[in-house]
C-alpha cells in the first residue's frame, strides 16, 4: 500500500504540474478550470486501468491469488485515477483562487495528500471492520462488566 501511495503521489504532481503549466501561459482560466479538472482525473484514470491491469496480472503470478491483484489494482485505479488526478487538478487552482502562487505550494500539499488520503481511508476501513465484527459477535459474546 506505501506503493500505491507513492504512485499516487506523483501522479498527482504530474496533474498539478500541467495545471500549473496552462495557468502560468494564460490557457486555463477558473470559467473552464472544470472542463480541465475532468480532463486530468480521465487521463490519470486510463494511465491507472493500464497500470493497474498489469499489476493485478503481476500480483496475482506472485502470490498465486487472483484476489490479492485484483485489491491492488482497484486500490490504484481509486488513489492514481480518481483522488490523486482530482487533487492534483483542484489544488493549484484553489491555492490561486486564493491569491497564493500555485507554483510554490502546490508540490508540498499535493505530495502530503496521498498519505493523508491512505491514511484516513485505512482508519475507516479498520472502523468499519471492527464494527461489523461487532455486530456479527453480538448474540455470541458476554461482555465484562466494568468495575463499579
Amino acid at each position: 500500500m506505501p506503493v500505491v501511495a507513492g504512485v499516487g503521489g506523483n501522479g498527482a504532481i504530474q496533474t498539478a504540474t500541467v495545471i500549473i503549466r496552462a495557468i502560468a501561459l494564460g490557457e486555463l482560466e477558473f470559467s473552464s478550470a472544470w472542463k480541465a479538472i475532468v480532463k486530468q482525473v480521465l487521463v490519470n484514470i486510463c494511465i491507472a486501468l493500464a497500470a493497474g491491469g498489469l499489476i493485478a496480472v503481476a500480483g496475482g503470478i506472485w502470490k498465486g491469488n487472483p484476489a490479492f491483484g485484483a485489491v491492488l489494482a482497484c486500490a490504484l485505479i481509486f488513489n492514481l485515477g480518481l483522488m490523486a488526478g482530482f487533487a492534483g487538478a483542484v489544488i493549484p487552482l484553489l491555492l490561486k483562487a486564493l491569491k497564493f502562487d500555485p507554483a510554490l505550494g502546490s508540490g508540498i500539499i499535493v505530495t502530503a495528500s496521498p498519505r493523508f488520503r491512505l491514511f484516513v481511508v485505512s482508519r475507516a476501513r479498520d472502523n468499519v471492520s471492527q464494527l461489523l465484527g461487532i455486530m456479527n459477535n453480538l448474540g455470541r459474546r458476554r461482555w465484562p462488566r466494568l468495575p463499579l
